[in-house]
């Protein structure tokens, strides 16, 4: 190369940023996400993270043409800022802290698949969201079918973003019912058949979302399958085998005058240990006459 050609200045031509093909979004929930279950699991999630105390899973019109998913949450809900610069923005930030901002939960839901996996679920979405104390809600129509067979840029296809008074509107009974807040999911053309043997896998999946020690009231899944099938549908429950398939249990009580009891048991061992009543003073080396807190009960498994 001639020095010419190397001190020779080099032409700007402007700059290039990396963008991505509309196919991708489909691409990775349909490779990330493995099954319609798997797909639930994640809007169950996301219901967890908007601090909702129950979520409920509605089917409807099972085995025909016009059979309906309704996945609906008493949760946060979103305003139509929220949904556009973080529910349609995938990969946001905004679960950084993972920590919800009312139950302080850790977060569960993760790369926003929840979103990408309603592709796996269904050919439409209808999302509606309401916060409360606000005077209307928020819906975003979404087909997923716009995303295939184009050389679109993803950030190209828009959708249809409407404001609505409420969400009473019940999209399966269309009668009105006391709805103030959270977010609905209503999921049209299901892409899967949906029967009681797959509902009742639903059930033994989301079941395992459950913590054993949360409060009935706490977080609650619900399951209506629109059959009546008494087996399937209502409250899930958490495994209770979990627990009793722990080597040890240990209770440990403070009470109001300040003594420590523990108590340890082991089914597997057929073993029991159980402390002397000692007050915090005597059990607690180091921290004081008194203990910082009030009566407390501990169990460890």
């Amino acid at each position: 190369m001639s020095e010419e050609n190397e001190t020779s200045p080099a032409k700007s031509l402007g700059k290039a940023a990396f963008s991505v093909s509309s196919r991708v979004a489909l691409q990775l929930g349909r490779e990330s996400i493995s099954s319609s279950l798997t797909a639930v699991l994640e809007l169950v999630k996301n219901a967890y993270d908007a601090d909702a105390t129950e979520v409920r899973i509605r089917f409807a019109s099972l085995g025909a043409p016009n059979a309906m998913l309704v996945i609906e949450d008493d949760g946060d809900g979103m305003t139509v800022d929220t949904l556009r610069n973080h529910w349609l923005v995938i990969g946001t930030d905004n679960k950084a802290t993972r920590r919800t901002s009312r139950k302080l939960r850790t977060m569960t839901g993760e790369k926003g698949l929840g979103r990408l996996g309603l592709d796996r679920l269904c050919v439409r979405t209808e999302i509606e969201t309401c916060v409360q104390d606000t005077n209307e809600g928020v819906r975003l129509d979404i087909d997923w079918r716009r995303y295939e067979d184009t050389r679109a840029r993803l950030e190209s296809i828009e959708h249809d973003i409407f404001s609505i008074p409420d969400l009473k509107r019940d999209p399966i009974t269309l009668q009105d019912r006391d709805y103030p807040h959270g977010t609905r999911l209503i999921l049209r053309g299901l892409k899967d058949e949906w029967n009681r043997e797959t509902i009742e896998d639903l059930r033994d999946q989301l079941a395992l979302l459950l913590s054993p020690f949360n409060a009935p009231n706490d977080f609650q899944i619900v399951i209506e399958s629109g059959m009546d099938w008494a087996d399937v549908d209502g409250h899930i429950a958490a495994p209770s085998g979990v627990l009793n398939a722990a080597n040890w249990k240990v209770v440990g009580t403070l009470d109001e005058g300040a003594k420590v009891e523990i108590h340890m048991t082991s089914q597997k061992h057929d073993t029991e240990y159980r402390f002397k009543p000692e007050l915090w003073c005597d059990a607690i080396k180091r921290m004081g006459d008194m203990p910082r807190c009030g009566p407390l009960r501990m169990e460890f498994h």
